[in-house]
């Protein structure tokens, strides 16, 4: 396996592929041990977002290829807001 690829549920012939080497960082919000159907992938070229059921298997799979310390956990909602009112302050 070269590539990440994620396919359009609606039409599997519209498809991206990314190679493992290209990615920098993919982070999906956790709550708890639920991982968000939501979750970002960084690249040399820029950033990706995607949606799926399965996003807890994919991020377990690019440890494997990318290692641990490219997959992270991004703020959630609520983290990003109370940040914003931390900095006003």
């Amino acid at each position: 396996e070269t590539a990440l690829e994620f396919y359009a549920d609606a039409n599997v012939e519209d498809y991206i592929q990314l190679p493992w080497t290209s990615i920098t960082t993919i982070g999906a919000n956790v709550s708890g041990k639920r991982v968000s159907r939501h979750f970002e992938i960084w690249t040399d070229k820029g950033k990706f977002l995607f949606a799926s059921k399965d996003s807890g298997k994919i991020l377990k799979i690019a440890r494997e290829h990318i290692g641990n310390d490219k997959v992270v956990r991004l703020p959630t909602l609520l983290q990003k807001i109370a940040g914003i009112f931390k900095k006003k302050k």
